[in-house]
């Protein structure tokens, strides 16, 4: 199964350099700290986006190709509680956990932002058992019906993965509904459906959220954000959730984290004067 996995991350990415640092940490004001779990960093060509204009690649993608990663992310909270944010592919998950004291039975909730293989694929071992005992798993119940419903137009393998995973957390499995609403005292979930029927964002703190894949391509999607991907399962919703997210963040003055963000993953927006934003990334740890 992890084989499987890892030859759909390397045809998604490109390729991985494991050069490349993997973990990052930030505090929120709150003293919870926000930790970037890097599953690798890498560049993909232009074939995947959609409403690109020549004068568009040239702009943002003069080689032809723009810089991607795969993220997870940790909250470990004052309490001593500690979430995972996704998965990864399980590549380095483990790896990257271990460099901050934490073992997958100190987990104590995973928040999916939705089912897409390279978001729950650190969820299980090479031999498909769980692989963190003690946690809660929270899926958004869209995505649930979504992806355990064989009527709905989805590659299988993403099926089988999804259904395979949901099953065996299924002790531990609790249902998001499509409403905003808070998992604890530090986190909320907030429905941004498009990519996937259930897309879920996470604002920790009020302060930074976790977007998943709401973008894929920084480099094009931020200057040009009604540019879509051929990942998403509709396009229209995807690019709409996008813009009424991106306009939430710079209203809030929220800080920015995502599944697809190149190295550190997390950093600040703000609108640039012809209608798309510039991500600053934080500065990296001294």
């Amino acid at each position: 199964m992890k084989t499987h996995f890892f030859a759909l991350f390397f045809t998604f990415i490109g390729f991985i350099s494991f050069g490349q640092p993997h973990t990052f940490s930030h505090r929120t004001q709150n003293n919870h700290e926000v930790i970037l779990l890097a599953e690798g960093q890498g560049v993909r060509d232009y074939s995947v986006l959609i409403g690109l204009t020549p004068a568009v690649i040239a702009e943002t993608m003069p080689n032809g190709t723009y810089q991607a990663a795969t993220n997870a992310f940790l909250v470990r909270k004052t309490n001593g509680q500690h979430i995972l944010i996704d998965a990864g592919l399980g590549i380095r998950l483990l790896e990257n956990l271990q460099e901050f004291d934490v073992s997958p039975e100190m987990i104590d909730k995973i928040l999916i932002t939705h089912l897409h293989f390279d978001h729950i694929g650190g969820l299980l071992d090479s031999y498909g058992r769980k692989v963190f005992p003690n946690a809660q798993l929270y899926v958004s119940l869209n995505d649930y019906n979504f992806f355990t419903d064989f009527s709905n137009p989805l590659n299988e393998r993403w099926r089988e993965t999804a259904i395979s995973t949901l099953n065996i957390y299924r002790e531990n499995l609790v249902l998001m509904s499509s409403e905003q609403q808070d998992i604890t005292d530090a986190i909320q979930a907030l429905p941004n459906f498009g990519h996937t029927p259930g897309h879920t964002v996470y604002l920790i703190d009020d302060e930074i959220l976790i977007w998943g894949d709401m973008v894929h391509a920084m480099a094009v999607q931020m200057p040009h954000p009604t540019i879509s991907v051929t990942f998403d399962i509709d396009n229209e919703k995807a690019v709409l959730a996008r813009l009424e997210m991106l306009n939430f963040i710079i209203e809030n003055h929220f800080s920015v984290a995502g599944a697809h963000i190149p190295f550190p993953g997390m950093g600040t927006l703000r609108p640039n004067s012809q209608g798309g934003f510039i991500f600053t990334p934080f500065r990296l740890n001294p």
